[in-house]
């Protein structure tokens, strides 16, 4: 490895982490955070207990787990194992789980420029490449998305670049990529998605049935070391909160009156609560069926032009450019970055997905593709310049504004994030409640937001569930406010 290159590596490690870390700084929290996953590796490293909730989804405190907690379904083993092991070394703070996945991150913008780097064998195409993967707003926010992607991305990064490191590839050489694949879908199970275009590309370019299933077999080996067909993405009942609150709005709703909500909603239409509402066994008709697949094939479309997540319409035209441009240089790439998007796109509609954050399984694919329409507008436009320092200008003055149009973006994107965030509203009850004498056994209720009991939990280590205002009204109505609290060992409420 030249210097240059290295030195690329350090600054690009550098800027990638400083700029990311950066709100966390300002803001002293992240806008978002899978804490449900980070709650569960925190127990898992203090007790050895892979536990969140009681049997009546009370988030439980850590020394309440032993004895009361249920063992969880939630998929995605190997990162909250990661982030347990962590804990154990480092002990638990509230924010070292976001400094740990910026640095993450930091480490896959690395890899995406190695990973250039192999394939076109273009330095300063590799640079554009990680420059506007540390820009690029759906990857920041992803970074600090802490508890989901930070070890997945490394280990599907690693497997891509071990892939691509040869076009001769021996048994070895395919065992590899397919190990850290492996890895990667059971750090995040939505990698699988990602997976499997690249095995059929293997099929189409190898013709070898022997190179295939030594590279899909670490995959499906570590499917199995980690209990991947029995996580709540695949099972058909799952008794989190985290999970059933997408269709029940609290835990006494879902214990009590299940069916009685059920027969509510009958006549609503919502695709989001018919996805739920098939996972949990309820008949939903076949127009609502319809909208519910039609929702998610909509969805990602819309995202895709967001400025908060590939920075607007202009960067999708310079992903669409890239592709032109990787047609003409490199049909074969340009096929495999086809079927990828396309089966990805396919299998989250069947699986009737609307979320952001998906578009991190695809990262490299999109990213890439933009540098590359950049790239393209530099050589198309060199043509017509004739003067040397012109063409460098230009080059780096197109990069410059592309750069600083995804900024602007970025800004846009954590105005959002952290206005739609119930952290704000949250951080000054928990300063508070960190402050009062709060017993081990206690029992608090929270009504304010679905996700306060694991935000509070995370932050304080004490019980916490969730009440729904309408809940809380009807209850006293009817004059069981009391007696439910009770039946739920509650001995505060909070507003």
């Amino acid at each position: 490895m030249n210097k240059k290159i290295l030195f690329s590596i350090i600054i690009l490690l550098i800027l990638s982490f400083g700029l990311r870390i950066a709100p966390i700084i300002y803001k002293g929290y992240a806008p978002t955070g899978a804490h449900d996953n980070l709650i569960l590796a925190r127990n898992l490293a203090e007790t050895g207990e892979y536990k969140l909730e009681s049997e009546k989804n009370v988030v439980l405190a850590s020394s309440q787990v032993k004895e009361k907690g249920a063992v969880s379904t939630f998929g995605n083993k190997l990162t909250i194992f990661i982030e347990a092991g962590i804990f154990k070394i480092f002990g638990f703070s509230a924010n070292l789980p976001f400094f740990v996945s910026v640095f993450m991150f930091a480490i896959t913008t690395v890899l995406i420029f190695l990973l250039v780097l192999r394939i076109f064998d273009n330095f300063y195409l590799a640079l554009i490449t990680a420059l506007f993967d540390i820009f690029m707003p759906f990857v920041w926010k992803g970074s600090l998305f802490a508890g989901t992607y930070e070890f997945a991305s490394v280990f599907f990064l690693l497997g891509l670049l071990i892939y691509f490191w040869k076009k001769e590839k021996n048994i070895l050489l395919l065992f590899l990529p397919g190990l850290f694949f492996g890895l990667a879908i059971v750090s995040r199970n939505a990698f699988i998605l990602s997976v499997i275009p690249i095995i059929i590309y293997e099929l189409q370019v190898s013709r070898s049935w022997k190179k295939v299933a030594s590279f899909a077999l670490p995959v499906i080996l570590i499917f199995g070391a980690f209990g991947f067909f029995n996580n709540s993405y695949l099972s058909g009942a799952d008794e989190s909160f985290s999970r059933f609150g997408h269709l029940f709005p609290d835990p006494y709703t879902y214990h009590y009156e299940k069916d009685n909500y059920i027969r509510s909603i009958a006549g609503s239409s919502d695709p989001d609560l018919s996805e739920f509402q098939i996972k949990y066994g309820y008949d939903v008709s076949l127009i609502n069926k319809v909208k519910m697949y039609l929702n998610s094939a909509v969805f990602y479309p819309n995202q895709a032009f967001s400025i908060i997540n590939f920075g607007g319409p202009f960067f999708l035209f310079l992903a669409f450019l890239g592709g032109a441009y990787l047609y003409k240089e490199k049909r074969e790439l340009f096929k495999f970055f086809s079927l990828w998007i396309i089966l990805w796109y396919i299998g989250l509609v069947v699986l009737k997905t609307n979320n952001w954050d998906h578009f991190l399984e695809i990262r490299f694919v999109v990213i890439f593709l933009i540098a590359l329409g950049v790239w393209a507008l530099i050589k198309m436009f060199g043509k017509c310049i004739e003067s040397q320092r012109k063409y460098i200008l230009f080059g780096v003055g197109l990069v410059a504004f592309s750069s600083f149009q995804l900024f602007v973006s970025n800004k846009w994107m954590f105005h959002e994030s952290y206005e739609t965030s119930f952290l704000p509203e949250a951080m000054p009850i928990i300063e508070k409640l960190e402050k009062e004498n709060i017993k081990s056994d206690e029992v608090i209720a929270v009504s304010f937001n679905q996700g306060a009991p694991l935000l509070f939990n995370y932050y304080l280590d004490k019980n916490f569930i969730y009440f729904a205002p309408e809940t809380i009204e009807k209850l006293k109505k009817e004059g069981k406010l009391e007696e439910i609290f009770s039946d739920f060992s509650i001995t505060r409420f909070v507003e």
